[in-house]
């Protein structure tokens, strides 16, 4: 059964677009949805810039795609439609389990999930380049359909991930150490 915890912003406090980008941090997700047995967590103090999210479970394996999959949701406005990508900011992770990397899957509103590999290049040199930079980035293509109020879902597979940031940019993202800032949210606009 799957289990929802609402975080306390109001119903008009979703991100919003500017300079074509969306960011935010982890910690400051919509909605989080539990299932038995899998539970969403706040790390504080864990990351380049604030607190992490990490999902914990009992049974410690990898976790099928499906509707009763632990997630976390984040509302966004957009004013730009078409394909964009999607980087997620994590803690550096080892591939423990030896199955060929660690993943994730992303979805925007109700598209179909795409996985993300986190170890997909399994060489030292990548290892100390993630440890040295203390983050490791993944990128994933998605489709905004049209302008306005949209979802992102970020999906539990594999445990142990520990997610610090996203954004979404429909162009070349600025770049920068920590990526551009977090955005203004629909409350906050006056």
């Amino acid at each position: 059964m799957l289990t929802r915890n609402r975080r306390p912003f109001a119903e008009n406090d979703a991100f919003i677009e500017a300079d074509g980008y969306v960011s935010f941090l982890a910690e400051n997700y919509t909605r989080a949805h539990n299932s038995a047995g899998v539970g969403w967590k706040r790390i504080p103090n864990l990351g380049l810039i604030s607190s992490s999210m990490s999902a914990f479970s009992r049974a410690g394996g990898a976790i099928a795609l499906g509707p009763e999959i632990p997630h976390l949701e984040y509302d966004f406005y957009a004013f730009t439609e078409g394909d964009v990508t999607v980087e997620v900011t994590l803690a550096p992770t080892l591939d423990f389990k030896d199955e060929g990397g660690l993943k994730y899957a992303l979805s925007i509103d109700d598209e179909t999930p795409a996985t993300v590999y986190v170890n997909e290049n399994l060489s030292e040199d990548a290892w100390s380049a993630s440890v040295a930079k203390y983050a490791q980035r993944r990128s994933s293509r998605h489709a905004i359909p049209k302008p306005g109020a949209h979802t992102l879902k970020l999906r539990l597979i594999d445990p142990a991930l520990v997610f610090e940031k996203i954004t979404i940019h429909s162009g070349a993202a600025p770049e920068s150490y920590l990526g551009p800032p977090q955005s203004l949210r629909a409350s906050n606009v006056h």
